[in-house]
């Protein structure tokens, strides 16, 4: 979802693009303090609107920014929303995470915190089993939805009527238990509803979506054993699920959820020393900037709270640090730039919470090529 909002917004490369943060708290007992800093906000960019741009352009602007204002909900449980709109498109972000206050004007969006919501944020295939019913819900962070249509759910009938226990024919009167074949049938009839649900499975999972199973021990241990999704599972939640709600559900996959993106960080972490051995990587913002404007950018990793800026002279991908001997435009926040020119060129963008990049100078890029 992220991915597809950071390109939407990617799009609007004009002049003026307004970015801006507005911190919110989530007590109810804030709701005041809510509605301040949203009409201090608001005043401030309006005031900056009615000076830089004139007429229908200022007017356009204003609208747009009325609208967004109107959008915000106050009552939601969210710490922050972001206000992205131009003369002619406008979108309201929510951030579940601190922001700080914020206005840019620029001819593009800052990039920073949408990409950071992205890297956070999982959407993920949610399988529960259990003796009874196999359920399958889509989900968006602790967001979950369950899936009813033709293939799901499957609802395991066990109608057959086992035989009752018979005086056994040897070794004394006993009666011949029957209990042990039941338990097998039993096993057999689940295992063929288990395949069912597969089969019908394969049908969502075609776009390597994320797959995480809930349910009994028994009946997650059997889908694996079963089924070819054993290496495909990105996580478990062991327990009876089925008299829960899908909100009970989603909250139970917070850390399920969490510790998943924290693998993945590492995994790339990992690909990070390694292309480093292989000279296919570079580290700090000013080789960081020469290698994305280049076009050799496959994967930037920067802090989230990483901000610098510099000088850049017409015609040379260098970036200064310092001002430069010869004529420059001034870079407010090199790091903005260096995301909006990967995205723009194919590349992938993920941003780390703050000093889990602290051996990379906060900022690093896995390169297509050796520069």
């Amino acid at each position: 979802m992220e991915h597809q909002l950071v390109e939407t917004l990617l799009e609007s490369e004009v002049y003026p693009c307004f970015s801006i943060n507005i911190p919110l708290k989530n007590n109810p007992t804030e709701k005041n303090w809510n509605e301040k800093m949203i009409e201090k906000v608001q005043k401030n960019v309006l005031k900056q609107i009615h000076v830089e741009f004139k007429n229908e352009t200022a007017q356009k602007l204003e609208n747009n920014l009325s609208q967004l204002i109107s959008e915000i909900e106050l009552t939601k449980n969210r710490k922050g929303v972001g206000l992205f709109f131009t003369p002619f498109s406008k979108r309201l972000v929510e951030f579940p995470y601190e922001v700080k206050e914020k206005v840019t004007i620029d001819n593009h969006f800052d990039l920073k915190d949408i990409s950071y919501l992205s890297s956070i944020s999982l959407n993920y295939l949610l399988l529960d089993l259990n003796d009874s019913i196999i359920s399958i819900y889509e989900g968006f962070n602790n967001e979950i939805r369950e899936i009813k249509d033709d293939n799901f759910p499957v609802k395991i009938f066990d109608d057959y009527e086992y035989a009752k226990p018979s005086l056994a024919k040897s070794f004394g009167y006993g009666l011949q238990t029957t209990e042990d074949d039941a338990d097998k049938l039993k096993y057999k009839r689940y295992t063929y509803f288990v395949k069912q649900a597969e089969k019908k499975l394969k049908l969502y999972t075609l776009h390597n979506q994320v797959l995480f199973v809930s349910g009994g021990k028994k009946e997650i241990s059997l889908f694996k054993s079963k089924t070819d999704y054993k290496t495909k599972i990105s996580g478990e939640l062991s327990g009876d699920f089925i008299h829960q709600s899908a909100i009970e559900k989603g909250k139970l996959l917070e850390k399920t959820i969490h510790n998943y993106i924290e693998q993945e960080e590492q995994k790339l972490l990992d690909r990070l020393n390694d292309a480093i051995g292989k000279d296919l990587a570079v580290c700090g913002i000013q080789e960081v900037w020469y290698s994305a404007k280049s076009g050799n950018g496959l994967i930037l990793m920067v802090e989230k709270d990483f901000e610098i800026s510099g000088y850049e002279v017409s015609a040379e991908p260098n970036l200064y640090l310092s001002i430069p001997n010869k004529e420059y435009d001034i870079v407010r926040d090199a790091v903005e730039d260096c995301i909006s020119t990967v995205i723009s060129k194919g590349g992938k963008v993920v941003v780390f919470e703050n000093e889990k990049l602290k051996n990379f100078n906060k900022i690093a890029l896995i390169q297509r090529y050796k520069s």
